[in-house]
C-alpha cells in the first residue's frame, strides 16, 4: 500500500492518500483539535463540514450518465474563453455531436455533501459582506466557475486606488459581493505606492507572475468571507514556510479586528499538475499509484513533487491552531486523481490548468457546503 499526502512535519498528524481498488478512489484522515459544529443528519449521512468527522475528502469520482449536461457550470457564461473551449473542441474532433462529453462528479462516502443550489447559495449569503478570493491562475478558474453557476454578472472595480489585476462580480441580484484578486504567492507584506504596478518584481524578474495587494484595511473591510490560496508557482520551502506563517499571522489579526465573529475564513491547499495529459484528457478519473506516477513524470521546473510538503506547511500555519477559525477546502485529495480534463495542448502542454466544465466544480461545491455548515443557510 502507498500512502501519501501531507508528510509528518512539525508534529502534524498525518494526513494521505490510500491507493484502493477501482479508478479515482480516494482516502484521507484528518485529526484536529476544532470545536465541533452542529449536525445536520441527510439522508442518513451527517451533513459535510458539521462535524470534523463529517470530512468529504475520502470518496470517489463516478461517471454521470448523461456526461456534460449534468454540469450545473453554464460555459456560455464564462469570460475566459480557453477554459469553456478547449475540451469541447477537442470532444468534437473525435466524437462530433454522438454523445455527450464526459463528466464525473465526487461521490463522498462519510458524509452528505449537496450539490450547488443558486437559492440556497444566495441565502447562505443573505446578510454578509461580500466574498474575497485570493489566488493565482488557479484560482482564476475557481472564481470563473463560482460565478457561472451563480449566474453572476461582471461590474466595474471601483478604488481609489489602480487595481491591475482585480475583478468583481455581482450575484444574486447584485445583492452579493465576489472579488478576485490576483496574487501569485499569497503576497501580504507589498503594500501600494505610487509606481507599483502589481508584478511581484522580488520574486518573478521575468515580470509574469502577479502580486494585486489585497491584505490592507481599505480591501479587507469590504468582505467577511475570505478563500486564500497560496499558489502553484515553485519556490524554496523555508521561503513557502516562512511566507505562509507571515501572511496566516497578517491575515487572521486584521479579519478578526475587522470583522470579529462574523469572518469566515478558508484556505485551499493546492493540487499539481499532471505529467502528459494531453494524451489522458477523457480518460477519466485514475488511482492514487497512477495519479503520483503522472505527477513524477512532469516537467522538473514545476516541482510538482513538493506540493505535499506546501500543503503540510499551509496546514500548519493556518490551521494548527483552530482558535484563529480558518477551515480548509481540500482540494488537493480529490484533484491529484483528475489527471483528465487538463488545458494540455501540442508544443508546450498545459497539464496544470483545467478546463471549465470540470474538477474544479467541485471547489465550489465544497465552498457551497462549508457555508451551509456554518449555519449562514
Amino acid at each position: 500500500m502507498r500512502v501519501i499526502g501531507r508528510l509528518r512535519v512539525f508534529g502534524l498528524g498525518m494526513m494521505g492518500l490510500l491507493s484502493a481498488n477501482g479508478e479515482g478512489v480516494s482516502s484521507r484522515r484528518i485529526r484536529r483539535a476544532e470545536e465541533p459544529l452542529p449536525s445536520i443528519e441527510l439522508e442518513g449521512l451527517p451533513q459535510c463540514y458539521s462535524t470534523p468527522a463529517a470530512n468529504p475528502s475520502n470518496g470517489s469520482w463516478p461517471r454521470c450518465e448523461n456526461g456534460v449536461n449534468e454540469s450545473p457550470t453554464n460555459p456560455d457564461d464564462m469570460m475566459n474563453p480557453n477554459p469553456k473551449t478547449i475540451c469541447y473542441q477537442k470532444w468534437a474532433e473525435l466524437h462530433g455531436s454522438e454523445e455527450p462529453m464526459p463528466y464525473y462528479t465526487w461521490d463522498a462516502v462519510e458524509c452528505s455533501l449537496d450539490n450547488v443550489d443558486e437559492e440556497k447559495f444566495c441565502h447562505a449569503l443573505q446578510g454578509r459582506k461580500g466574498i474575497l478570493l485570493v489566488g493565482d491562475s488557479i484560482t482564476t478558474l475557481m472564481v470563473r466557475t463560482l460565478v457561472s453557476v451563480l449566474r453572476a454578472t461582471s461590474e466595474p472595480v471601483h478604488s481609489k486606488y489602480h487595481l491591475n489585476h482585480a475583478h468583481k462580480w455581482g450575484a444574486c441580484n447584485g445583492e452579493v459581493k465576489i472579488a478576485f484578486y490576483r496574487n501569485d504567492f499569497l503576497d501580504t507584506t507589498t503594500r501600494r505606492s505610487a509606481f507599483w504596478d502589481g508584478f511581484c518584481d522580488s520574486r518573478n524578474p521575468k515580470r509574469n507572475s502577479q502580486c494585486e495587494v489585497f491584505a490592507d484595511d481599505y480591501t479587507l473591510e469590504e468582505y467577511d468571507t475570505l478563500i486564500i490560496n497560496s499558489g502553484a508557482h515553485p519556490r524554496s520551502l523555508d521561503e513557502y514556510r516562512d511566507s505562509m506563517g507571515t501572511a496566516s499571522k497578517e491575515l487572521t489579526a486584521s479579519m478578526k479586528r475587522l470583522h470579529g465573529d462574523d469572518a469566515l475564513l478558508i484556505v485551499r491547499n493546492t493540487p499539481p499538475g499532471h505529467g502528459g495529459c494531453s494524451e489522458r484528457t477523457f480518460d477519466g478519473p485514475v488511482d492514487v499509484d497512477t495519479a503520483l506516477d503522472l505527477v513524477a513524470s512532469g516537467p522538473h521546473q514545476y516541482q510538482w513533487g513538493r506540493f505535499p510538503e506546501y500543503n503540510a506547511m499551509l496546514e500548519e500555519a493556518f490551521l494548527i491552531n483552530a482558535t484563529d477559525g480558518w477551515k480548509e477546502l481540500d482540494a488537493y485529495t480529490p484533484t491529484l486523481l483528475r489527471p483528465d480534463f487538463h488545458l494540455g495542448g501540442d508544443d508546450n502542454p498545459d497539464c496544470l490548468h483545467y478546463c471549465i466544465p470540470g474538477p474544479i466544480y467541485h471547489w465550489v461545491r465544497l465552498l457551497y457546503n462549508m457555508l451551509l455548515a456554518k449555519g449562514y443557510q
